[in-house]
């Protein structure tokens, strides 16, 4: 160790981040069936509720699946947010912005109750540990680019951020939600303190053929914000704006997410109207085969991406919208064990969705673009997914607790997507000008190339790297 800075194989900061994204991702909030019965065993909200009430309420209902909803849109924005913060900070030091909101968001949830007044931090809470969760992936995605086969590397730690949905299972072990979260908002820290010691302070952009790396350890280094590279960017992201295959992404995408947004927060209810009298059945669902089914999303991605590469986005894309309307449909199903079939079709579709968005933008779009219009996508999807606090209601006070007329509602646009898939495009297709625009030039003038980003280390030199 010299002047703090440590010396680490590039396997073992990778593994480091997988484990790190395991723990602390927005992907803990996809677990939410053991939470829901928490809160529920909790009583909760339930002063909503008549008081000769005993079962959840319409009322309670929906304030339940907003927690959910709430925290599933904050992993959307989490995305846009620190897509942007990683470009500006680099990895290591949005580790510690993203730990910030998580910590505070664990606190949120050991302190908030609605006997005391304070129901706002359980909603809050979980928006924070999935917005802060975002920052923790992101910075960890920017490893897999220490390997000559990024893409493999970007699956495992997306693999590792659908993991992190199954640790809320262990709310289902003796212990009270309170101690259960403040004991996490410590593993967080000193997740949060392992990568200030582990990850490089800027931008992974080196050769795969360098084994080692040399981080700054505890040493402090200013982070190098710079804020004028988006403006060469910005004026790439307006050339994008004008193509039609750009918008299709976002409106296939939004709507796709917005059914499993709404989903995955009535799933606890679904199984409680049809299983009404066994309290142990509705936990086999609720809590364990929920959240480990549908969040084996990272079993099938892969699939998705071995389709992309073999078939084309257009067969992706119609297989997705095929499994999600499945979803409508199976969810509508008046026996239990269909549920099963739900789950699987959730973790086939969103690992679908998610392959395609990520594989389309980076090989379809300027490379240089994939930060800033991989957040675009996100913040529009996160307004459009907004509708989701529109649905709880209305299946709740208007249709007096049937998911079946929602998701038939659902059901209609997404069956209407199968027209808007031929407007995908093909890497084949694309002209020069679409990956190559005009203004490159301008990009690589704001960006530059002289930014050192962090120091890599073979047996006999070292090698100061830079973009």
């Amino acid at each position: 160790m010299v002047l703090g800075s440590i010396t680490i194989s590039r396997e073992w900061i990778f593994a480091v981040a997988s484990i790190m994204t395991t723990l602390s991702s927005g992907g803990l909030v996809l677990g939410f069936g053991p939470v829901y019965t928490a809160l529920v065993e909790e009583k909760q909200w339930h002063e909503l509720c008549p008081s000769n009430s005993t079962d959840v309420c319409p009322q309670q209902e929906v304030q339940l699946q907003n927690v959910y909803t709430t925290g599933f849109l904050c992993v959307i924005l989490g995305q846009a947010a620190f897509g942007a913060c990683l470009d500006i900070i680099g990895p290591r030091y949005t580790t510690l912005v993203a730990s910030l909101f998580s910590i505070t968001g664990n606190i949120f949830m050991s302190l908030g109750s609605t006997k005391n007044d304070t129901a706002g931090l359980i909603v809050a809470g979980y928006a924070l540990i999935a917005f802060g969760g975002m920052g923790f992936l992101f910075a960890s995605l920017q490893l897999a680019e220490l390997f000559t086969t990024p893409p493999i590397f970007c699956g495992i730690l997306v693999a590792a951020y659908y993991t992190s949905g199954y640790i809320y299972v262990l709310l289902e072990i003796p212990i009270a939600r309170s101690t259960f979260y403040q004991c996490y908002a410590l593993i967080v820290l000193a997740c949060a303190i392992i990568c200030y010691v582990v990850f490089p302070v800027h931008h992974v952009s080196v050769s795969s053929e360098l084994k080692t790396i040399k981080t700054p350890g505890i040493k402090w280094i200013q982070p190098e914000i710079n804020l004028s590279r988006f403006k060469g960017l910005w004026k790439g992201v307006k050339v994008q704006l004008r193509r039609r295959d750009f918008w299709v992404v976002v409106c296939m995408g939004s709507y796709l997410t917005l059914i499993s947004i709404f989903v995955g927060g009535a799933i606890p209810n679904i199984v409680k109207r049809l299983e009404p009298n066994d309290v142990s059945l509705q936990k086999l669902y609720t809590n364990y085969l929920f959240p480990l089914i549908s969040n084996s999303s990272f079993l099938f991605a892969p699939l998705a991406g071995y389709i992309i590469e073999n078939y084309g986005f257009r067969v992706s894309a119609t297989i997705t919208v095929i499994e999600f309307s499945l979803l409508c449909g199976a969810i509508m199903l008046p026996w239990i064990q269909a549920q099963i079939l739900s789950y699987v079709l959730i973790s086939m579709g969103v690992g679908s969705l998610t392959s395609i968005q990520y594989a389309y933008v980076m090989e379809c779009f300027p490379s240089k673009l994939y930060g800033l219009l991989s957040a675009t996508i996100t913040l529009l999807a996160f307004i459009i997914c907004l509708l989701s606090y529109a649905l709880t209601p209305l299946a709740q006070n208007v249709f007096h607790g049937n998911n079946n007329y929602v998701m038939l509602i659902l059901l209609g646009p997404a069956l209407c997507a199968f027209y808007i898939v031929k407007f995908f495009r093909e890497p084949s297709e694309l002209d020069e000008k679409d990956l190559f625009h005009t203004h490159d030039a301008h990009i690589d003038q704001e960006i530059g190339h002289t930014s050192v980003y962090f120091i890599v280390n073979e047996p006999t030199t070292t090698i100061a790297t830079s973009v």
